[in-house]
């Protein structure tokens, strides 16, 4: 019988130990659950993450399977929204680079990167094919893109124009949508090209692109712009040089002019006199090559220039022409002088503490430069700028000890001529010790650092606040003094329409400057001045609760001051400028500045002083010369009605002279004025009852320039003036000849010769044939004789019948060759009489505005009341207008809706 084993089993104990591993596990979890989660949860997360991540790779992968077809991204009709139709940008022809540098633009510069595919497209199935291929990756329906593929081939079986057809298969063989577009833009371009009138402009685009006719139109208008321009241009000089560089090329002409004007006006005021003389006299007739090289000689150390110099300086002596005893006593040489710094390559410094990482040469160098430095020696340290920045670093660090912001000052500045780098970071070091001072000479001192002009005149910056104001524009050309450049840089210059008239502008400047001299000599007696006044409000707007919450903080002390004088000198200048507007003619106003809540006492202390000048000095205004008449004219359409009034209020029958030169100065001042044709129509009218060959040639003149506007209006000449013109119908049938021939060859000297000999009587030769008249009598023998015995009792009166002179109202209708009909302009159910159409188009014609006054002297011409015209008006078009009124009142003017006036006009 064998032995009872009582040990406990290995596996009984190995399940012990494990269902105790699994208690202590169950408590564990159990306390700390909400930790356990968080970790499986973000676990399982970033599995998730990862397992999305590599699908979209993979299918990111199978639609870009290489790098090329990655660019089809950037296809432009391809777009994100499969309702969309795929769009073509090959239109924008911003993408051409219109530097005229001789460069030659071809069309594949204005597409986006090439559309090519591997197979051509021939069948339906290729197509679908291809579309399936360009558009997978944006997007795009597969339908709607085959369509549009199929749609586009089109052009292989539809063109007409074989040759653009072949341009356009021949530059893009396999994308139908691109054939189309190139095919479209092709035949428009070569239609306007067939319709070009321009001889010399049309030859050249056809000669530099021969086969594309969109590069002929864009070469063509660029040609035609800068022909222009180069026509009007004033400086002789510059266009001759330019011409004589590029002949053949106005566009470059064009680019060439602005360049050498540019440059020009640079070196006017150059201010370095040997360096200039240098250039000019190395290019005396190239601007750009002055300046260019100017700037290059600037650029160096003096030093350097001046070795330039004297090495091209034609006044040197030639030793070799004398035998001159040249020995001259030699010190012993300083090695220091001609020391050269050590190559140091650039690092950033933010310490002094970096002279630590130089080496023993460099350490050596840098004691030298400090030497000269603070020595007052200018030191070129050939562009290795960590010796100036070390050295800025060493001089803050002095300070600290002497503690004198002027010998500071001093070595900044000469350190900034090292290295301008330094300039920046030196300024505003200066102002952070100044403003931590506090007191009262340092509050002065930051004001001046603080200003712009002062930053540049005195090396802290490179920057010239007034490089484009009126001062510095006009200094030269005006020869102004110091004073009167300030005065005009205390404001931005403002250009308007009125000012960019160079003629406005230097009238509105002299008379500026007149009235503040004036100003100042009326308030000495005060006594005061227009600065310290402008002192006195720059000291009153921090009083002002709204001004201190708005800008303190925000923007300092010195700016806001600088800012209201900046407001008081242009309300000055804008004030001036109103009233040489007044002189000139020019209707519109500009608007004034407001400072801050202080107008009331500007009135009080300045305001009225001006006014009162502006009003004594206006015939000061210097007057218009032509090309400002010109300019002003072509702004304001019934200009020409002020000089017009002057003639015909002073007109004299005994001076006819005097009326025919004021019209043809009016004639010449109105050349770019759109209703030129107005001034003929009215002298006509007007000078009939005196002239009657004067009258009709201003009517040809009338009708010549009619033709040229953008409507042909034919106005007649009412029916009284034509009888008091004519006295005979031959009369107005030659006259109707001329018109005719006038409208038809545009000569208009040779209607105007024509014209001369109307009222000459005109001679006829009769021949008589005697067997005619011999066989006449025979059969009328008996009629004669009855005549003979009636004319025996009674005389039969015979009269040349002259134009009917009844119904003098009415107007004698006369044809120029161009038919016209009532009410041409406007829709045929609006019944406006002629007197409402006139004025219709009387404030059509004036910007879509006129001034009331000018309403009823119009409406009691034609014997109705101002209201009463107005509203008969408003009445009519009211139907068509939705109930709404054409006429509308504002302020002292009449408007009108120019949106409402093409509704009612054909």
């Amino acid at each position: 019988m064998a032995k009872k084993n009582n040990s406990i089993h290995p596996i009984l104990i190995l399940l012990g130990f494990i269902a105790l591993i699994i208690t202590k596990l169950v408590e564990f979890i159990t306390e700390n659950i909400l930790p356990i989660l968080t970790i499986l949860g973000l676990g399982l997360g970033t599995f998730l993450v990862y397992n999305i991540l590599k699908q979209r790779n993979k299918q990111k992968a199978k639609r870009q399977p290489n790098k090329e077809s990655t660019k089809q991204a950037n296809v432009p009709f391809a777009i994100k929204n499969a309702n969309e139709k795929p769009k073509n940008d090959y239109s924008d022809k911003s993408a051409i680079d219109t530097k005229k540098r001789g460069i030659d633009l071809k069309v594949d510069e204005l597409t986006s990167p090439k559309l090519e595919i591997s197979t051509p497209i021939i069948t339906d199935k290729k197509n679908e094919k291809f579309v399936v291929k360009e558009y997978t990756d944006n997007y795009i329906t597969n339908e709607s893109a085959f369509d549009e593929q199929i749609q586009a081939e089109s052009i292989t079986t539809k063109t007409i124009d074989e040759e653009i057809r072949k341009y356009a298969l021949t530059k893009y063989p396999k994308d139908h949508s691109l054939q189309e577009y190139i095919y479209k833009e092709q035949v428009d371009s070569k239609a306007f090209m067939t319709e070009a009138l321009d001889l010399e402009s049309k030859k050249f685009a056809i000669e530099k692109y021969p086969a594309d006719y969109s590069l002929q139109e864009y070469v063509y208008k660029e040609q035609i712009k800068s022909k222009d321009f180069i026509s009007n241009t004033l400086d002789i000089e510059s266009k001759k040089f330019a011409i004589e560089k590029y002949p053949n090329d106005y566009s470059l002409q064009e680019y060439i002019y602005k360049e050498q004007v540019a440059a020009k006006s640079f070196m006017d005021k150059a201010t370095e006199r040997e360096v200039k003389e240098y250039v000019v006299k190395k290019y005396p007739t190239d601007y750009s090559m002055q300046k260019y090289i100017y700037n290059e000689q600037i650029a160096l150390a003096p030093h350097k220039r001046q070795t330039i110099k004297n090495q091209l300086d034609e006044t040197i002596i030639d030793i070799n022409s004398e035998e001159l005893d040249l020995t001259v006593e030699h010190s012993i040489p300083n090695t220091e002088m001609t020391l050269d710094p050590p190559f140091w390559s650039h690092t950033y410094v933010y310490s002094y503490d970096e002279i630590n990482h130089a080496t023993p040469a460099q350490k050596k160098y840098y004691s030298f430069f400090k030497n000269k430095i603070l020595n007052g020696e200018f030191v070129d340290i050939q562009g290795y700028t960590n010796y100036a920045f070390i050295l800025y670093f060493d001089l803050l660090n002095e300070y600290e000890k002497h503690q004198d912001i002027k010998i500071l000052e001093k070595q900044f500045k000469l350190l900034g001529e090292c290295c301008p780098k330094t300039k920046s970071y030196a300024l505003i070091s200066l102002q952070d010790f100044l403003r931590k001072k506090g007191d009262s000479d340092s509050r002065s001192r930051l004001e001046e650092l603080q200003d712009t002009n002062y930053q540049f005149e005195h090396g802290f910056s490179n920057y010239d606040p007034d490089a484009f104001k009126l001062g510095k524009k006009y200094k030269d050309k005006l020869d102004l003094s110091q004073q009167e450049v300030t005065w005009l840089n205390k404001f931005e210059n403002q250009y308007n329409v009125f000012t960019s008239i160079e003629g406005c502008c230097i009238s509105t400047i002299k008379q500026y400057l007149l009235i503040l001299k004036e100003i100042n000599k009326k308030l000495k007696k005060v006594p005061t001045t227009v600065a310290k006044e402008v002192d006195f409000f720059k000291q009153a707007v921090f009083e002002i609760k709204g001004i201190s919450e708005t800008y303190w903080g925000v923007y300092d002390q010195s700016f806001l001051k600088k800012r209201v004088e900046s407001d008081i000198y242009n309300t000055i200048f804008r004030r001036v400028e109103n009233s040489v507007r007044d002189e000139f003619g020019h209707k519109r106003k500009v608007g004034e500045y407001t400072y801050y809540e202080y107008n009331d006492e500007f009135e009080k202390r300045i305001g009225y002083i001006l006014n009162e000048l502006i009003s004594e000095l206006k015939d000061n205004v210097e007057k218009p010369d032509t090309f400002t008449q010109i300019e002003l004219n072509a702004q304001n359409v019934n200009r020409w009605k002020l000089d017009y009034k002057k003639l015909t209020d002073s007109f004299l029958k005994n001076e006819m002279n005097h009326f025919i030169d004021g019209i043809i100065n009016i004639e010449v001042t109105n050349q770019k004025n759109p209703n030129i044709e107005n001034i003929f129509y009215e002298s006509s009218k007007f000078i009939a009852k005196y002239d009657k060959v004067q009258a009709l040639k201003y009517y040809a003149k009338y009708i010549y320039y009619d033709l040229k506007s953008k409507k042909f209006d034919n106005q007649q000449l009412t029916t009284t003036i034509q009888k008091s013109l004519f006295t005979t119908n031959e009369q107005l049938v030659e006259f109707q000849s001329i018109i005719g021939k006038l409208i038809q060859t545009s000569n208009i000297e040779e209607a105007l010769d024509e014209i001369s000999n109307i009222y000459v009587p005109k001679r006829k030769k009769i021949i008589l044939d005697k067997t005619q008249i011999k066989e006449v009598e025979k059969k009328h023998t008996n009629t004669v004789e009855l005549l003979n015995e009636i004319l025996v009792n009674e005389s039969v009166e015979f009269e040349v019948n002259p134009i009917n002179n009844e119904n003098k109202d009415e107007e004698l209708e006369v044809s120029f060759g161009i038919k016209t009909k009532t009410n041409l302009f406007f829709k045929s159910e609006i019944d406006l009489n002629k007197v409402q159409e006139q004025l219709v188009q009387k404030i059509a014609s004036n910007s879509f505005w006129i001034h009331q006054n000018e309403v009823e002297k119009f409406a009691l011409d034609n014997g109705l009341f101002k209201n009463q015209l107005i509203d008969s008006i408003n009445e009519i078009c009211a139907e068509f207008l939705e109930g709404q009124a054409l006429i509308e009142e504002e302020e002292a003017n009449y408007i009108i809706d120019e949106s409402y006036y093409l509704e009612i006009v054909n």
